[in-house]
């Protein structure tokens, strides 16, 4: 992994944590989770869309679509699932419980996935590993 990718996935984590902050206030003003995460999903779908307007992403052909297997369709499920549980719990533990609580589990989920939706297992640096069994 070059630096800058390893740069960037560091500032996408530091941004999980900004966005259950912004979460955690959208619930506080509309009272209930399920219309903060709608807007969140909204507002994100938003943003996928112009993103791809601007990088003139083209529109696969129908015959790739009816190729992706069942798990490939299951993602945006665990997504709001994982939405769900940021807001339910980012706001009930706050960010220090709830964050690492996630962390922790998405170490699992590399060694869960390449079984069960066929994912290859990447090579993972000493150090990293180290470093993802010490956060277990």
């Amino acid at each position: 992994m070059s630096w800058l990718s390893a740069m960037f996935a560091f500032l996408s984590g530091a941004l999980i944590t900004c966005q259950a902050g912004a979460n955690t206030e959208l619930k506080k003003s509309l009272g209930h989770p399920v219309p903060a995460v709608v807007i969140n999903y909204s507002l994100g779908l938003l943003g996928v869309l112009i993103y791809s307007v601007m990088t003139k992403v083209s529109v696969p052909p129908l015959s790739s679509i009816s190729t992706v297997p069942w798990w490939g369709w299951i993602g945006s499920l665990l997504g709001v699932a994982y939405g769900l549980a940021a807001v339910f719990l980012g706001s009930k533990l706050g960010p220090l419980r709830s964050w690492p609580s996630f962390l922790r589990g998405s170490y699992f989920a590399p060694w869960s996935s390449t079984t069960l939706v066929g994912l290859a297992l990447k090579y993972t640096a000493p150090a990293s590993a180290a470093f993802s069994a010490a956060c277990l």
